[in-house]
């Protein structure tokens, strides 16, 4: 059986990768925002497509709903998730503004927020709810989660 907890772990790898490049290339822009906008521009553009189809599609459509059989949305670790997902959508946005209005310190500190709140994200994600989902659901829970993520890619592939 394929495992639907292994492909979003290693979308989050992919996902880690951009947010390394964003942080390398913030230090950059402290110093030469004229010549990182671009690359910043289009990384965070790269990040918000990637968050879209895996966290807000992938997550929230495919692994939540199956283990909301056993966790509640609204309380605990789904919940925790949920928030966060829609938190770091609104930063996203703020940083694409900062960028488009050259305003540095609204780059910088909507930046800092996406990249450490991500990685800590993250890693809550693989270590903790993950590992929640892995002793509760059923190979055919997991089946479903799986069938699921294959449909929201195909989707996004077209």
């Amino acid at each position: 059986m394929n495992d639907p907890l292994e492909i979003l772990m290693n979308e989050h790898k992919e996902v880690l990768g951009i947010v390394d490049d964003i942080s390398s290339n913030l230090k950059t822009f402290q110093d030469s925002p004229a010549e990182t906008t671009p690359q910043l521009k289009e990384l965070i553009e790269k990040l918000d497509s990637e968050f879209d189809v895996h966290s807000l599609k992938k997550e929230e459509q495919g692994l939540f709903p199956v283990m909301e059989t056993f966790l509640p949305r609204d309380e605990g670790p789904i919940g925790v998730m949920i928030g966060e997902h829609e938190e770091l959508v609104k930063r996203f946005q703020v940083f694409k503004e900062g960028l488009n209005e050259g305003d540095h310190d609204k780059v910088m500190d909507a930046g800092s927020y996406i990249t450490s709140t991500l990685r800590d994200h993250i890693y809550k994600e693989d270590n903790i709810l993950y590992n929640i989902a892995r002793m509760h659901l059923s190979s055919e829970d997991m089946q479903k989660v799986y069938d699921k993520l294959m449909e929201i890619a195909k989707e996004y592939q077209s």
